[in-house]
């Protein structure tokens, strides 16, 4: 896993969009350690408020997507995943989106 953070260290000029990255990646790793502690809504909740923060952002849709997949939520987490792969540009999530996607066209039944 690679992972870039650029803050330019000019605050002054970025500050408003600096602290709204700041906040989203605290609100981020509060949602995914509330999430991991089996507090599950909270977790969403402070992962969305992220989310509406920076919608562009993978990790955090990639997280959401995949605790939709444990919730059995497949519509959102086919959403979230789906977001995904078109802000990252690769077909790395394209067998977990056929399994996801088709869960949620057959109601969440797996095939036998």
């Amino acid at each position: 896993e690679i992972r870039l953070s650029f803050i330019p260290q000019d605050a002054t000029t970025c500050k408003a969009v600096i602290d709204n990255f700041q906040t989203a990646n605290t609100l981020a790793a509060e949602g995914m350690q509330l999430y991991n502690d089996g507090e599950q809504e909270s977790g969403l909740e402070k992962i969305g408020k992220a989310i509406d923060l920076l919608p562009n952002n993978a990790e955090y849709l990639s997280f959401r997507g995949q605790a939709y997949v444990d919730a059995e939520n497949y519509r959102a987490a086919c959403q979230d995943l789906f977001r995904v792969r078109s802000i990252l540009g690769t077909d790395t999530y394209d067998q977990l989106l056929m399994i996801v996607c088709r869960m949620e066209e057959k109601g969440g039944e797996e095939e036998n």
